[in-house]
């Protein structure tokens, strides 16, 4: 869904409306509005680069984000920021002026350092374009709840105990 609007709306408004769910609370929507930040930023003209106020709110999501505890979020924060260091590095600059020391570290290093790719595993976009047609995703399906056997059933390892 978020996919689709990323790809056929204009690149602002797109950003605006993820910008709308960008302080949620659950670390997934966190994840996902980075991640699909990330994808406007990436494929994105001028048109939102030329918004200063748009890229701005931007900036200051990502770098909110360099400080969370999924993994994922941070990856996508970090592509984010170098994408952005190389498209419009005065802008980053700029920003770094803005935001407190210990942030304008973390954003420098993820501006200079390139980025790690986030793991398809978990919260990753992959993921979250299959779950939204229906998949179960990159973390995959239970085989033991596609069973109809649920969790009852699994010794620690993860086996199958045996029934007495």
């Amino acid at each position: 869904m978020l996919s689709d609007m990323v790809a056929n709306c204009n690149e602002a408004k797109s950003a605006q409306a993820l910008l709308a769910c960008s302080k949620h609370k659950s670390g997934t929507v966190r994840c996902k509005v980075i991640a699909h930040l990330y994808e406007v930023v990436s494929k994105s003209s001028r048109r939102v680069f030329q918004n200063r106020d748009l890229l701005d709110r931007i900036m200051s999501t990502a770098a909110s984000y360099l400080d969370e505890p999924s993994q994922q979020t941070r990856a996508y924060s970090k592509q984010l920021f170098w994408t952005l260091g190389e498209a419009t590095p005065h802008e980053v600059r700029n920003f770094l002026n803005k935001v407190s020391d210990i942030k304008a570290k973390q954003i420098r290093n993820a501006v200079t350092t390139p980025p790690p790719q986030p793991k398809a595993e978990g919260n990753g976009v992959r993921a979250l374009r299959s779950r939204e047609r229906g998949g179960q995703g990159a973390l995959g399906g239970s085989q033991y709840a596609a069973e109809g056997k649920g969790f009852q059933g699994l010794a620690v390892d993860g086996s199958q105990r045996q029934r007495a």
